[in-house]
């Protein structure tokens, strides 16, 4: 029941989120969609997710857990598209459709805390140990880039710099896992072939 009441809380979180965008939206908006629709993909996993096998402990793990899956449901448009909305709604409809292909390769094994919820090493897994929070950080750059305030640019870098210490709990977590450590050897990348 607690479980249940958890994933209720995080898409009520997250409805208000898109409701915060689309109800100060002005007619014809074309620069909301793809972060409010990101948001709405998260809220169809967390209600729909699988029951952990082992969850961390750790008081970091659960810090940087949570400070990461809150700070981006801060961010808020401005009055305007910048500048860089040329760019930034691009990247934004980029991030939208990794964290798709990513969500689809995750399935139900979504998380906000370190935990074990069988191991994923196909599709972008394959590729990449983060997929979904590498989705995540083109997004909110390319948000940042498109609603350009120092307010959402802090929200953005904090929230980049949570999502690599959310990587690397979860990794440090799921290492007790031999099949995990043999990934590890074997994926190199966090975020970014060939660059992190």
């Amino acid at each position: 029941m607690s479980a249940l009441a958890g994933n209720a809380l995080l898409a009520a979180l997250y409805v208000r989120f898109a409701w915060a965008h689309l109800s100060g939206a002005t007619a014809g908006s074309w620069t909301l969609p793809p972060m409010v629709l990101q948001e709405m993909l998260l809220v169809f996993l967390f209600l729909t997710r699988r029951r952990t096998i082992a969850t961390s402990g750790r008081v970091d793990d659960w810090a940087t857990g949570l400070v990461g899956w809150l700070l981006p449901l801060l961010m808020r448009p401005t009055e305007a598209p910048g500048p860089l909305a040329m760019v930034g709604v691009p990247l934004q409809v980029i991030g939208l459709v990794l964290a798709v292909v990513g969500a689809a390769s995750i399935g139900r094994s979504i998380g906000i805390v370190a935990a074990h919820r069988g191991l994923q090493t196909h599709g972008l897994y394959r590729v990449v140990r983060h997929p979904m929070y590498a989705a995540y950080l083109v997004s909110y750059v390319g948000y940042a880039a498109t609603y350009p305030s120092s307010y959402n640019l802090l929200i953005a870098t904090m929230t980049i710099v949570g999502l690599h210490l959310r990587a690397v709990g979860e990794e440090r977590f799921l290492a007790r896992d031999p099949g995990y450590r043999a990934y590890l050897a074997t994926v190199r990348w966090r975020f970014v072939p060939a660059v992190y």
